[in-house]
């Protein structure tokens, strides 16, 4: 069951000044640091799976 969505499950931040161009994204509670065109790519990529 889902508690505080979508808090709970997905965050995007920008990274700390050591972390040039990055995206800290926390899912379900597990950190990744992107840079920001990954971050873009992998939007990129959701989008066209989520239409499909």
């Amino acid at each position: 069951m889902p508690q505080n969505w979508p808090d709970g499950h997905v965050a995007v931040e920008l990274a700390g000044a050591n972390e040039a161009e990055c995206l800290e994204i926390t899912i379900h509670g597990v950190r990744h640091y992107l840079h920001s065109t990954t971050a873009r790519e992998l939007s990129n990529m959701l989008l066209t799976r989520i239409e499909e």
